[in-house]
């Protein structure tokens, strides 16, 4: 499987057909460009007027208009038990999304997602693009993954090998990562497909393939004959998850610089010492030698006051410090003072412990809305059935 993570070495493969014509990459350079205008120009190739497999008129093509995703949820044909789920995993990949839209098609009634990948080529990045349908019983049917397939366009051979349809442009997903439908792992078969054309480029110019013509079907889709969902949500967005988290610890050190000054009188003690410091310079030089005339002598008494209050407090911390290095070394020499009769046991002591915490903490994040509610649920029995696994093997363990 390929890794996602890895960063990709940008080597596309220029292989040959039966005819001996090359596999120009897509697109190829401008001085030797023999595509069409729009994939030479990446950024604009969405926007031409194409003609449908029909041959209307594009004057006829209806401009659908954009559907909020709770209204196209109710147009589409997915049963009434998958819609939730299909809702909440379209807002939680495809929320403000850079990389892919979702589209709903009236004609089927489906939701198909397209993807605009960032593909690397000689450290230029062109689009390729992916269209990705979603079946009516998604996710215990896969989706279904196509290139779009444009005019004059082939599939690089070295994707012949079962990973790409030749004719149709289909990917075969299983050789890019298995999907599962309990994970939902659509992201990370996309994140699989584009570290590999990242590898090598999946298309070049097939200048064999006179006269073709715009042809719309599931791997060439009409963008003026579907409706682009308008996708809204109430959780936080990775940025906005982190400042919440900025302002609340902010929120915790105001508090606890507030707890400080009152507890020690910082405002206080801070305008004692200006009043000293006011009258220090007002006096100075005003006494005899003899301390009881000198006028500053009260002060000298306050002010040694206050280095002997110092001092008591610095010698009781580091009195405290001391006692924390002897605690310190206890620990150190804890493995030579405890034994422990049976090592794998208080294994499963720690485990059991650390779920049990762990529940704890996820039912405050749901009482807190940090945790959704299906996400709790199905944690707390995956970590229930781990608790009880935990106990059988103690009881086990004690038996023998």
């Amino acid at each position: 499987m390929y890794n996602p993570r890895q960063r990709p070495a940008y080597q596309p493969n220029y292989g040959y057909n039966m005819n001996s014509q090359p596999y120009y990459p897509y697109p190829p350079s401008n001085q030797n460009s023999n595509l069409p205008a729009y994939y030479q120009n990446p950024n604009n190739y969405a926007n031409i007027n194409y003609r449908s497999n029909n041959n209307n008129n594009n004057a006829n093509i209806q401009n659908f208009q954009s559907l909020k995703l709770e209204e196209a949820l109710e147009k589409s044909s997915y049963p009434p038990y998958k819609k939730e789920f299909i809702e909440r995993f379209i807002t939680n990949n495809y929320f403000q999304n850079k990389e892919a839209k979702v589209y709903f098609q009236p004609s089927e009634k489906t939701f198909v997602i397209i993807y605009k990948l960032n593909i690397y080529l000689n450290t230029k990045s062109y689009k390729v693009t992916l269209i990705v349908h979603i079946p009516i019983l998604y996710p215990d049917y896969p989706p279904e993954i196509y290139i779009e397939k444009k005019p004059y366009i082939g599939i690089n051979k070295v994707y012949l090998d079962g990973r790409i349809n030749e004719n149709d442009f289909k990917i075969d997903m299983d050789r890019f990562g298995k999907f599962d439908p309990e994970k939902n792992n659509l992201p990370e078969i996309i994140n699989n497909i584009k570290y590999a054309f990242n590898q090598t480029f999946p298309v070049y110019n097939n200048k064999s393939q006179a006269n073709q013509r715009e042809i719309f079907d599931k791997n060439n889709i009409n963008l003026k004959q579907v409706n682009e969902i308008i996708i809204e949500s109430n959780n936080f967005t990775d940025e906005q998850f982190l400042n919440f988290l900025k302002n609340q610890t902010k929120d915790i050190l105001r508090a606890q610089y507030d707890e400080y000054i009152i507890k020690f009188k910082i405002d206080q003690n801070y305008k004692e010492l200006n009043n000293i410091n006011y009258k220090v310079k007002m006096k100075s030089g005003n006494g005899s030698n003899d301390p009881n005339n000198n006028p500053m002598s009260g002060e000298i008494d306050t002010l040694n006051n206050i280095k002997n209050q110092l001092n008591q407090i610095e010698n009781s911390l580091q009195n405290e410090l001391n006692d924390m290095q002897s605690e310190i070394n206890a620990f150190e020499k804890a493995n030579e003072l405890i034994k422990v009769n049976d090592e794998k046991d208080l294994e499963y002591a720690v485990m059991k412990k650390t779920i049990e915490d762990y529940l704890v903490y996820l039912k405050k994040g749901y009482e807190k809305k940090l945790v959704n509610f299906d996400d709790m649920v199905n944690k707390t029995r995956m970590l229930s059935r781990e608790l009880f696994s935990i106990d059988y093997l103690r009881n086990q363990r004690k038996k023998k």
